[in-house]
């Protein structure tokens, strides 16, 4: 739109070859991610829960949590098929490992970057789509997505590239048979999105009530066709996977009423997101008060019904909110972009003005740099090469072993098989099941862990003969107080190390030998 391309006067400076910009800054956002996959973060529970049911899918085609058995019943159809389907892709060509796991996230989160070019591109020059896409790559939570090892970065390129078509095709003059099979090609898209997490339902609640909201002002049968079209092919698909999958709709429910913590708005973020969640909201009260007779272009009100929506039906701890990302960027920047538009605004006004999208922007850079000094001062005791050997070499292969979510790699790597712990179920309901079904052999138990909760570990020794035969400990040589004292306050500090003890459970009838590395 012609409004919202003067922003282009304060950037066409820095951005005078686009394309080449887009390109190299993609291109070394994807080599750094790519060269720290594998050290940070140190697995966590998600990432091993997901991984565990990859492992599951490989081997058996079945979605069980094998890591703990006894949390469910059958197997874990909450998420959808999509992402294990890609997770057991990336896993059976490159092995399984916790690089081939992490990649789909930042393959998928790569992409997320130049579709979401395309969708603001829509209204945006290129300029300002340019900083609104710089502002998201380098946001803290969409960094750490790029490793999470989790289904967000895939399920949001599906409904990006979903709104994208249909945005596209709203805003061109479409009346023939094509734009019946762009709504197709967008609600299949977006179907794919569902079944890969339901939680991005919510962007298609926001997509939905902006394709009624345009229907209603302007009311016609070709846009009423392209609505049932869309809205059929998304339901059409999910229809298909919830009778596969559980047989009825009736089962379905049933099967999400035992999640339902899941549901319901808590306005909760991590606190690097409050200067966002604050731009954004003053952004959105900008917007309106300058534009209320205006006609609202459909990725805004996209946007924000979108933001209003997610914010108010998703029970969200942090890790989520990825999926609303785009949309918070984008009503920064088309404020920031209609505010410029004003002609009475003087040279000094207009910096003052694209304050808020700089400000966002120094600010990821700022978190950005933070994070990749807290990477590079723990990096050594971040490597899993080290803890793989150790484990390798005191545990022998086709083993079953207790403990930490951190070690979950490192023993699948050593060909053996591995159980949470401390999580699912009473610990005394764990305990009886790891001692009495699972039959474990050994224990790997952090020192964190241990830390926490010794009565853990007593429990463990007071109904099992336990040996200690082994202690990995390996602290980093680089220190950086300041770095330290910074990441501390935006509760960037993470767990950075794998030191543990590895304990053999000595069975019945069996005498321990002088145990050694395995060679």
């Amino acid at each position: 739109m012609a409004e919202i391309k003067n922003i282009g006067l304060i950037f066409s400076r820095i951005t005078k070859a686009n394309k080449y910009f887009l390109f190299a800054f993609i291109l070394l956002f994807f080599l750094y991610h790519l060269a720290t996959i594998k050290v940070s973060p140190i697995p966590w529970f998600d990432e091993t829960f997901f991984a565990s049911i990859t492992a599951s899918f490989n081997s058996t085609q079945k979605l069980n949590l094998n890591i703990a058995p006894f949390a469910y019943n059958g197997e874990i159809l909450l998420y959808g098929p999509v992402f294990f389907w890609i997770t057991s892709f990336f896993t059976k060509t490159l092995g399984f490992d916790i690089f081939s796991f992490r990649l789909p996230g930042l393959v998928f989160g790569t992409l997320c970057l130049l579709v979401y070019y395309k969708v603001v591109r829509i209204s945006f020059s290129k300029e300002t789509a340019l900083m609104v896409v710089a502002a998201l790559a380098l946001d803290p939570l969409f960094n750490s997505h790029m490793h999470y090892g989790r289904m967000e970065p895939v399920t949001l390129f599906f409904a990006l590239t979903s709104i994208f078509v249909v945005l596209k095709a709203m805003s061109s003059s479409y009346r023939n048979s094509r734009s019946i099979l762009l709504y197709a090609l967008a609600g299949l898209l977006f179907s794919l999105a569902l079944l890969t997490t339901p939680r991005v339902g919510v962007l298609l609640l926001g997509l939905g009530i902006t394709q009624v909201y345009y229907l209603l002002k302007k009311p016609s049968n070709a846009r009423a066709l392209q609505l049932v079209v869309f809205s059929g092919s998304v339901v059409l698909v999910y229809v298909c996977w919830i009778f596969v999958a559980f047989g009825s709709l009736h089962n379905l429910v049933n099967y999400y009423l035992d999640f339902h913590g899941y549901i319901g708005g808590g306005f909760s973020f991590p606190k690097q997101q409050i200067p966002l969640i604050f731009i954004t909201t003053v952004s959105g009260i900008a917007w309106g008060l300058v534009s209320y007779k205006r006609r609202m272009p459909e990725l805004i009100v996209f946007s924000m019904v979108s933001a209003i929506l997610y914010y108010s039906l998703v029970h969200d701890t942090g890790t989520y909110s990825l999926l609303i990302l785009p949309a918070c960027y984008t009503i920064i920047g088309s404020s920031v972009a209609l505010l410029l538009k004003q002609r009475s605004l003087k040279s000094y006004s207009r910096l003052l003005v694209a304050a808020p999208i700089l400000t966002i922007v120094l600010f990821n850079l700022l978190f950005f740099t933070i994070k990749f000094f807290t990477i590079y001062n723990t990096l050594d005791s971040r490597d899993p090469k080290y803890i793989d050997a150790f484990i390798k070499s005191y545990i022998p292969p086709n083993s079953k072993v207790i403990g930490d979510e951190i070690y979950y790699y490192a023993v699948s790597s050593a060909n053996s098989d591995f159980q949470y712990i401390h999580l699912y179920k009473d610990d005394i309901s764990r305990e009886h099941y790891q001692r009495k079904i699972y039959g474990y052999d050994f224990i790997v138990m952090s020192h964190d862990l241990n830390r926490d909760r010794p009565e853990l570990l007593q429990l463990y020794q007071r109904n099992s003969d336990l040996v200690k035969i082994a202690e990995f400990t390996q602290l980093s040589d680089n220190n950086f107080p300041l770095i330290d004292k910074v990441s501390s306050f935006f509760r960037v500090t993470v767990r950075s190390s794998y030191d543990c003890t590895i304990y053999k459970r000595v069975k019945e009838g069996k005498r321990l030998r002088t145990y050694f590395p395995v060679e």
